[in-house]
């Protein structure tokens, strides 16, 4: 019974992991990001619902749990410096906020969705 509750924890703590683009691409630091309802190539790019700051430090964010209410798919496409082709990430499980944080050009930026 212990090892099943324990189990059961575990679980709900691997789920609560946030989701996004990797900080890094190679030797490229995370530049930009477009959050999409269903795949890139249907070019529904979301605006962000908080946009503050400026290149060198911005922040964005986007509520997007409404769309896994209505069972729809969310995907980040995430641009890299020096990097021609984005990386897509397709978000597996429902989460409510994806959020982009740029400290600056010499930092990597962060992008996550919980």
């Amino acid at each position: 019974m212990r090892l099943a509750c324990i189990s059961l924890l575990l679980a709900g703590v691997a789920q609560a992991q946030p989701v996004g683009c990797p900080a890094m691409q190679g030797k490229s630091l995370l530049a930009g990001v477009s959050v999409f309802d269903g795949p890139p190539g249907e070019m529904a790019d979301l605006v962000p619902d908080v946009s503050r700051g400026g290149q060198a430090n911005l922040f964005q964010s986007w509520e997007v749990g409404y769309l896994f209410d209505q069972h729809r798919t969310v995907y980040l496409s995430c641009r890299y410096a020096r990097v021609y082709a984005p990386v897509v990430v397709k978000i597996e499980r429902r989460v409510k906020t994806c959020s982009f944080q740029a400290h600056g050009r010499a930092r990597a930026a962060e992008m996550s969705c919980r």
